[in-house]
């Protein structure tokens, strides 16, 4: 493999990380947003915040005949028309469509009260009343800001039953779909992991391939240093051949000049050999002008002894 092929899959894994490791966070301040929101029934006044007292206990009607008084019920009595004005102040602060589907909870619950013959039941069925219309409260409130119920839904008669259904209906469907983002979520761990192993093998040729790199690097740093030995072996030699050629430059123009003096001496030597030349032959001329001059001088003497001689031997 290619080494740009593998830095070009580093450079993708490294993006791939860097898409994670966004995602990650985004999803880890999301879950942060989330678990800081405040609850959605925070919202709601806290008149209608209402909770059963834990000293009150739930009895049958049967155990309370015998200890009911009339001025009992009168109190009881009271209490569910306090309960009834409460809903109809509540059921004005509402919309429209909840304020019509409140007053029809509360008719429902008076004609209900009515069939009441106990004050643990009045009780019963006011805290009940009561907890409906504080859910349903709750949640048109919700609704009103997060637009969470569909205008079909609206039109017909809210109830807590129905709220419960939607809701449910609601649940199951984000259930499905978290189940949908489950499945995504583990197909792309999967492919994570995968990418990871693939990153992993991409690691040890990387890790091989760098220790190959680094032991090439030491061949050649020592290829380095012997190249610079015979650099300076190179150099030296090329010194002593510019001394040594610089030398014979020297010299050359030295014979150079010695040839040139040796040609005129020799020049010179030839012009002397023709004058010696000349004057072994003028020489030799005059040896033989001088010998005969004196073969001449000879025969003139002789002649001249004998003419002495004629004379001489005349007189006597």
């Amino acid at each position: 493999m290619d080494s740009l092929d593998l830095l070009a899959r580093e450079n993708e894994f490294k993006k791939l990380n860097k898409q994670l490791e966004k995602k990650t966070e985004s999803l880890m301040k999301e879950i942060e947003n989330v678990m800081q929101k405040q609850d959605i029934f925070s919202d709601t006044p806290p008149n209608l915040r209402i909770t059963p007292s834990p000293n009150n206990l739930k009895k049958h009607c049967c155990d309370l005949t015998k200890t009911t008084t009339p001025n009992s019920l009168h109190k009881s009595n009271k209490d569910i028309i306090k309960t009834k004005t409460k809903a109809k102040l509540l059921a004005v602060k509402l919309d429209d469509n909840t304020s019509v589907q409140d007053k029809d909870q509360t008719k429902y619950n008076s004609e209900c009260s009515k069939q009441v013959t106990c004050h643990h039941c009045l009780f019963d069925s006011n805290e009940r009343m009561q907890n409906d219309l504080e859910f349903l409260y709750a949640f048109v409130s919700v609704n009103v800001k997060n637009n969470i119920l569909p205008h079909s839904f609206l039109k017909e008669r809210v109830t807590v039953e129905s709220v419960c259904k939607f809701l449910s209906a609601k649940v199951q469907l984000m259930q499905e779909q978290l189940d949908k983002m489950q499945s995504t979520i583990d197909k792309k761990t999967q492919q994570c992991e995968s990418h990871l192993t693939q990153q992993a093998e991409l690691e040890s040729e990387r890790m091989t391939l760098l220790n190959k790199a680094n032991s090439m690097r030491a061949d050649t740093a020592d290829m380095r240093a012997k190249v610079l030995t015979l650099q300076g072996k190179l150099d030296d030699k090329d010194r002593l051949y510019k001394e040594q050629r610089s030398t014979t430059d020297r010299l050359t123009s030295e014979l150079k000049q010695i040839k040139s003096k040796n040609a005129s001496l020799e020049a010179r030597c030839a012009s002397q050999e023709e004058a010696i030349a000349t004057l072994k032959q003028q020489l030799e001329a005059a040896r033989i002008a001088e010998k005969n001059a004196l073969l001449t001088a000879e025969g003139a003497l002789k002649a001249l002894e004998k003419e002495y001689s004629n004379l001489l031997n005349q007189d006597f």
